[in-house]
């Protein structure tokens, strides 16, 4: 059925509401995860560098491609 103008802007108010609760929660979550993390790395030094390695790792960058080694590659 199709929904009348007040309970089609209701939909989209909740709609809203919701989505926003939704990312608080996520950011609370993360926030949560950080906050143990720091925790654990205090206590046991191991992890800590571990996963600083981790990101270390992930943040390398190997090698650039030249724009003009590009062309070959359409080909």
């Amino acid at each position: 059925r199709l929904l009348s103008t007040l309970e089609d802007w209701l939909r989209k108010q909740l709609k809203i509401s919701y989505l926003g609760l939704a990312s608080l929660e996520r950011t609370i979550a993360r926030q949560r995860g950080r906050i143990t993390m720091l925790k654990e790395g205090d206590a046991n030094t191991a992890f800590f560098h571990k996963q600083c390695s981790y990101h270390g790792q992930k943040n390398h960058i190997e090698h650039l491609i030249e724009p003009c080694d590009l062309a070959g590659l359409d080909e």
